[in-house]
């Protein structure tokens, strides 16, 4: 077989791999949440999101004081709980608050497939030979093992990558040409990408770095200067409650080197076909001949990836962060990988990254490596949900993502913040003194506590109830009926 045609074969092959994948990993995220009235883990806490896009559908404030009931917060920024709720709230009626992780996962797999459109669009001018290609590059970028699950949950980042990478696009393909055109969308999707997840910082700082080292210095102010006054604006308007927990979040942070030096392998890993293709590009200067949108994307990715990763790997050292953190080096690969086809067509390199690329996703899809299938998951919750159901109100479980407000209307909705643990070691002073406090005080008639806490939960003695069954792992305590809260 011809070395193009070997090309296009596996182009096809990659993307269709990558597009299987994708709509498997959509089936079964959907099909957990259909199970489960809370869902099945595809990312950490995102339990957290469910209740704050549940107020936001209500109109309910979404930014909380952690400190009082119900010990909840609001970790993102508006346009994640604004944009959801707003997609949502039509359909929210029909089933109260299970409508948020069945349609959100769609929501969130939506901004998957816009974000390989764009980056599609970009790459096919940058590759107008091999579009097929283009097309698998895209694909695999937001349905690759990387965004992984992460494009079926409820969660900002999906969204704010796609924005980051149409800001990225944009801003490459029309700043020579039409730089007013170009300043609009780089302005608009920076900024949309912060307004989702303000981590999402690493793609302006890469195109900042393009335009200085292009000597665009005026263009460089003005995306500066119009980014800034958006942030200066949104955090005004957003009040003292927004701001406290922005800037809270941030300030609270732990930082441990072990976790960033974990995370970082299992990232490169799932980038390998990427680094592969655009590694040559990287190392060299473009070629005299290549065409000028080619030997951009391979300026971009030179002056902004290294800077990225560092910041990447900075963020991912993050208490409870994951590779997510590495998200924003996938548009900047995935141009620099086409920039290299296009300015030193290297088939057989193209090949190599394709064939890494139909590996992965086949191994994946086949079930060989990572998991495509939540009904276990699922099936745990459901059982522990049978149990909880039928323990009278007010109720509290130590999973959390059984006190979401729709599944126990008549009890707290004790969905516990991020760092409700590292406040109380700290010890902040908690309303009613925090859930400990409230089984103190009889508050709770149920509780469904993980068997291995044994009779002590949140610093309080748990001798006053009595033991009622267990259940995958948990153990369901009652409050006598003499007791009264």
């Amino acid at each position: 077989m011809r070395l193009p045609s070997a090309l296009s074969c596996l182009a096809a092959a990659a993307l269709l791999l990558s597009a299987g994948l994708f709509l498997q990993r959509a089936a079964a995220a959907y099909a957990a949440a259909a199970v489960a009235p809370g869902t099945s883990v595809t990312s950490g806490y995102e339990e957290e999101s469910f209740f704050a896009v549940w107020r936001a559908v209500r109109g309910e404030p979404v930014y909380l004081d952690p400190l009082q009931r119900p010990f909840a917060s609001a970790y993102f920024n508006w346009a994640f709980y604004g944009s959801y709720s707003l997609a949502m709230r039509p359909w929210a009626p029909l089933a109260d608050g299970a409508v948020i992780p069945r349609f959100g996962r769609l929501v969130t797999a939506a901004g998957a497939v816009a974000g390989a459109a764009v980056l599609a669009a970009l790459l096919g001018r940058l590759l107008p030979g091999r579009r097929g290609l283009a097309s698998a590059l895209a694909v695999f970028a937001f349905a690759g093992p990387l965004v992984g699950w992460w494009a079926h949950t409820v969660r900002p980042d999906v969204w704010a990558l796609a924005a980051e990478s149409a800001a990225l696009a944009g801003g490459l393909y029309w700043f020579r040409s039409r730089p007013l055109l170009a300043l609009a969308c780089a302005a608009g999707g920076f900024y949309t990408a912060w307004a989702f997840k303000p981590t999402y910082f690493l793609g302006l700082g890469a195109f900042l770095l393009f335009l200085l080292v292009q000597r665009r210095f005026r263009f460089a102010a003005g995306l500066l200067g119009i980014l800034a006054a958006a942030v200066a604006l949104t955090l005004l308007a957003g009040g003292p409650g927004y701001r406290s927990v922005l800037f809270g979040t941030a300030v609270t942070n732990r930082f441990y080197l072990a976790s960033g030096l974990d995370q970082f392998p299992v990232a490169m890993l799932k980038l390998a076909p990427l680094l592969l293709l655009a590694a040559p590009g990287l190392v060299r200067p473009p070629p005299a001949g290549a065409n000028f949108l080619a030997g951009d994307a391979l300026r971009l990715a030179r002056v902004g990836l290294l800077p990225a990763a560092g910041l990447a790997f900075a963020g991912s050292c993050k208490m409870g962060a994951t590779t997510n953190y590495y998200f924003s080096l996938i548009p900047l690969l995935t141009l620099a990988a086409a920039g290299t086809f296009a300015g030193r067509p290297r088939p057989v390199l193209a090949i190599a990254a394709l064939a890494g690329i139909c590996a992965l996703q086949a191994g994946l899809l086949a079930g060989v490596a990572g998991r495509i299938d939540l009904g276990p998951q699922a099936a745990q919750l459901a059982q522990r949900w049978s149990q909880f159901r039928q323990l009278p109100e007010p109720r509290f479980s130590s999973d959390l993502r059984l006190n979401l407000p729709w599944l126990n209307p008549r009890s707290t909705p004790a969905v516990l913040a991020f760092n409700y643990s590292l406040d109380r070691a700290a010890g902040k002073t908690f309303a009613d003194g925090g859930v400990g406090g409230l089984i103190a005080s009889g508050y709770f008639a149920g509780l469904l506590l993980e068997t291995k806490a044994g009779a002590v939960y949140d610093g309080t003695s748990l001798a006053g109830f009595r033991r009622a069954g267990e259940v995958e792992g948990y153990t369901v305590f009652l409050r006598p009926p003499a007791t009264n809260p």
